[in-house]
């Protein structure tokens, strides 16, 4: 009986001991332990509660990446344009990109207050068609690590 006591301890102690956030939200914010991942519109503007920090996706800077299909000498690179802010402070421009170019001023992380931002993702991918009319608009994911 003492055994059985102290196994249950033992799980209840390492149940409790676990930090846990929600992997998901209605908000279409994806949290992990200190890491907040979301996914904007060009031109959308998210506030994000728990951090204290609205983000908008304001500019596609550059989109030069190798289109699906194609054999490239550079891969590319996307790169993108963040408004920061937070609620006690200004708004802040930071440029994210897929690869760092520091002459052109692109970082694929940049820090804001205590978070670190970093762009995964640029989408749509190019393609090798050339009927860009029906290109869907931008969307950017980017993952937002408190430090």
């Amino acid at each position: 009986m003492r055994r059985i006591f102290y196994l249950f301890l033992l799980i209840f102690a390492t149940m409790a001991c676990r930090t846990h956030r929600p992997i998901g939200s209605a908000s279409g914010a994806k949290e992990a332990l200190d890491s907040t991942d979301i996914l904007l519109n060009l031109g959308q503007t998210r506030f994000l509660k728990p951090l204290g920090i609205h983000v908008t996706f304001a500019h596609v800077l550059e989109d030069s990446r190798c289109p699906k299909g194609m054999h490239c000498i550079w891969a590319g690179v996307a790169a993108v344009e963040v408004s920061v802010m937070g609620i006690y402070t200004r708004p802040q421009t930071l440029r994210l990109a897929t690869t760092a170019l520091p002459a052109k001023g692109y970082e694929t992380m940049q820090r804001f207050n205590e978070y670190m931002l970093r762009m995964n993702a640029l989408e749509p991918y190019p393609h090798s068609s050339s009927d860009t009319t029906r290109q869907p608009p931008y969307q950017l994911r980017i993952s937002i690590i408190k430090q």
